[in-house]
């Protein structure tokens, strides 16, 4: 199932990922599936985390997926 997150506050931006993926690899994300965190609509779930910068969220992604992250510049 699809996994949509909307992060910013001003210029929202969407992440797409793989909701299997997002709860297999992490403890934050299993449990937004189990509490009111997020909207289910038609075969996707939506999250809103707009007090988060679209930066954070590409970073965090990117770990969940790879296992790796960028050096901070």
């Amino acid at each position: 199932m699809l996994f949509i997150i909307q992060v910013g506050e001003n210029n929202i931006k969407e992440f797409r990922a793989h909701s299997i993926v997002l709860r297999a690899r992490s403890p934050y994300f299993k449990t937004s599936h189990s509490v009111n965190w997020i909207t289910r609509e038609n075969n996707m779930f939506i999250f809103n985390k707009l007090n988060v910068t679209p930066i954070v969220y590409e970073m965090i992604l990117k770990y969940i997926y790879t296992g790796e992250l960028d050096p901070i510049r």
